[in-house]
């Protein structure tokens, strides 16, 4: 079996490298680190932390209770040194204590040693800050490919036209008139069926939402039901050659 080698450093509040947590990490709870700090009174150090080397600092990746404790007590501590591409490994142990969100998952890679990666992440980090009302999964569907959970949480998500994704959050814009749950995530999604099409015109979209169309605006679960009803808003009094948005809609 081929195994992965780690490496195994000491950790002190003295060190030539400074500990630092992830901003994202969850809230350090007093109560938790008083037991542990009675523990290694008892016991000394039982267990190791998981820290990525970032040059003059260590990155807390698992272990930010532990460290606190131990730092508290003026305790040194084994780490585990990982590197980016151990980055399932930090998936999978997050994923089994503690699900991380997506913005857990934007954070991390901003702070990633490959250009590219940090760089797409940074400015999706970016929208988000821009566009605070739309969801990072609804962002990352709008500006980026691939997308998919796994794509994302694997490092591999990129921007794929940014003058495309401005212009989609400006027609969304336009819509939260008629319909105020456009920056919902199931409305996005069956929305950039529509918006992507080669034959989608903005205008006429904007034109037959001001008109008396009749259509049912639903709020649903099921991003094909709003499929279905931008279809019929879009072709209104068109008798002939109807835009299918997508053949399984209606």
């Amino acid at each position: 079996m081929n195994r992965r080698k780690v490496k195994i450093v000491e950790i002190n509040e003295k060190g030539t490298k400074k500990v630092e947590f992830v901003d994202y990490n969850r809230p350090i709870n007093t109560s938790l680190v008083n037991k542990l700090k009675e523990s290694m009174s008892k016991y000394g150090v039982l267990s190791t932390l998981t820290v990525y080397d970032a040059g003059d600092k260590h990155i807390l990746v698992d272990g930010q209770h532990r460290w606190t404790a131990a730092k508290s007590l003026g305790l040194s501590m084994p780490a585990i040194v990982i590197e980016w591409d151990a980055m399932s490994a930090i998936v999978e142990m997050n994923t089994i204590q503690k699900n991380w969100t997506m913005e857990n998952f934007v954070d991390f890679y901003c702070a990633h040693a490959d250009p590219q990666i940090k760089g797409s992440y940074s400015f999706l980090k970016q929208k988000y800050q821009e566009h605070s009302d739309l969801t990072y999964s609804s962002l990352a569907k709008i500006y980026g490919k691939p997308y998919g959970g796994p794509a994302f949480k694997e490092g591999k998500w990129r921007a794929s036209n940014l003058l495309l994704g401005d212009t989609f959050v400006g027609y969304l814009n336009d819509i939260k008139d008629y319909l105020p749950y456009a920056n919902s995530a199931r409305f996005i999604y069956a929305y950039t069926d529509v918006a992507y099409h080669p034959d989608y015109d903005h205008n006429r979209m904007m034109k037959k939402f001001g008109m008396n169309h009749g259509v049912s605006l639903i709020t649903s679960s099921n991003p094909k039901n709003y499929g279905v009803m931008l279809t019929k808003i879009y072709n209104y009094h068109q008798p002939s050659n109807l835009v299918m948005f997508k053949g399984s809609w209606i």
